[in-house]
């Protein structure tokens, strides 16, 4: 088994670091709150075990087929206290299309950290990962997650009525997108920092 790790990523006011069993406490205080999950499709934490379990089977197994999803989001002055997390997955690696997920603890919202963290990724996925194209959907009832999306650098390509089906209902898809040329040629993201 693979013990790829993503690398350690840093931006003006975060550090991107890989996320381990230690971390359990931090992503516990923020994915157990309803409010975070409220527009996910991920049910809140109701245990440690469940957050034990996202790390175990989900986080490491991702890092074991080398797919850089999830980062750790932390702040510099506090790099060992999670707030979210950010990454990507692969839709398909033969077509170079991967996908675009985010979570953030609600004391942090409205503070510009996913969009500052998710230009770092998109600038990882095309540069590193050779992604082509990198997709992005919210439920239409997150407005302020659509926003977010934008701010990031994704351009809005339309609704997909009815297409989510998440916690016992149908939800409409908000949909964006972002390719290679689009992001050469828009991004306003700094380069690509990597700590040792």
């Amino acid at each position: 088994m693979s013990d790829w790790r993503p690398p350690i990523l840093e931006t003006e006011r975060l550090y991107l670091r890989p996320i381990e069993l230690s971390d359990a406490d931090s992503i516990f205080a923020y994915a157990s709150n309803e409010e975070v999950a409220l527009n996910t499709s991920w049910y809140a934490h109701d245990s440690m075990e469940a957050t034990h379990n996202f790390i175990e089977n989900y986080v490491f197994e991702s890092y074991a087929n080398e797919i850089p999803e999830p980062w750790g989001i932390t702040l510099k002055e506090n790099p060992e206290m999670l707030i979210g997390t950010v990454g990507l997955t692969w839709d398909s690696k033969s077509k170079r299309c991967m996908r675009f997920h985010y979570g953030l603890s609600d004391t942090f919202w409205g503070q510009g950290i996913i969009p500052e963290a998710g230009r770092a990724i998109l600038d990882y996925g095309f540069k590193i990962c050779n992604a082509k194209r990198i997709r992005a959907y919210c439920t239409n009832r997150n407005p302020s997650a659509a926003r977010c999306l934008e701010k990031v650098g994704f351009l809005v390509e339309g609704v997909s009525r009815s297409s989510l089906y998440s916690k016992g209902e149908y939800r409409d898809a908000c949909n964006f997108g972002v390719l290679d040329t689009d992001w050469a040629e828009h991004s306003k993201s700094p380069p690509l920092s990597k700590s040792a």
